[in-house]
């Protein structure tokens, strides 16, 4: 695996506060949320590799998710599972320095930090990003649509990439959602790998309510 499928692993999975291992040439996350337990993660696999996570992602509640373009054999090895995402990019960034927004909430746990905004005691926009190997992963990142059209997103963006240069990071990945990679490329983040996801036959692919991207329709509509 690249070295920052390896960094987005790692960072998102501390991002949600769960287990991550290896399995072969993947990842695997014990995420045990609402839409799945077990999530692997795998960039470009083998044929035979990719059968033989398929296998493993067959029953219900997990998913494969895999990161880069699949060779023809590869794909046909996951046509039994359901496709739940094939839209979502990983992207990357250099961090630049920015003005720190004195506005930001910060709650940080080790190398975890939430940053969110407060409009009239409501929280009006929140993210999460964790520290990796040089480099910040970031996540969840929303804005309650009572506050949205007012940059709040970008706010949060800025606030989690600020405290990760702090820190010593000088790189930024993320997956995004088709809404959060149009907001990501005007703020100069640029593609790296087009991200797709399957589950087991007993998932249905409707399931997915949460994204895991970073940026969605919240943050395009701030």
């Amino acid at each position: 695996m690249s070295l920052m499928v390896d960094r987005w692993a790692e960072g998102w999975a501390a991002c949600r506060a769960k287990p991550l291992e290896r399995d072969g040439d993947a990842w695997l996350v014990r995420v045990g949320d609402e839409h799945r337990d077990l999530e692997f993660v795998v960039e470009d696999p083998s044929p035979a590799e990719a059968a033989r996570l398929a296998a493993l992602a067959s029953g219900p509640r997990r998913w494969l998710t895999v990161l880069g373009n699949l060779e023809p054999a590869a794909a046909t090895a996951l046509a039994g599972l359901l496709t739940v995402s094939q839209v979502e990019t990983m992207m990357t960034v250099r961090l630049t320095a920015e003005p720190h927004d004195g506005d930001a909430i910060l709650a940080e746990d080790g190398d975890v930090v939430r940053a969110s905004f407060e409009i009239d005691g409501v929280e009006a926009a929140r993210g999460i990003a964790a520290l990796a190997a040089g480099s910040v992963v970031l996540d969840r990142i929303s804005t309650d649509e009572r506050f949205r059209r007012r940059g709040l997103g970008r706010r949060v963006v800025a606030a989690l990439t600020g405290w990760a240069m702090d820190r010593g990071a000088d790189t930024g990945v993320l997956i995004a959602s088709p809404a959060g990679r149009r907001l990501y490329l005007e703020l100069g983040w640029s593609d790296l790998l087009p991200v797709a996801s399957y589950a087991g036959p007993a998932e249905p692919a409707a399931s997915r309510a949460e994204s895991r991207s970073s940026s969605t329709a919240q943050l395009r509509s701030t």
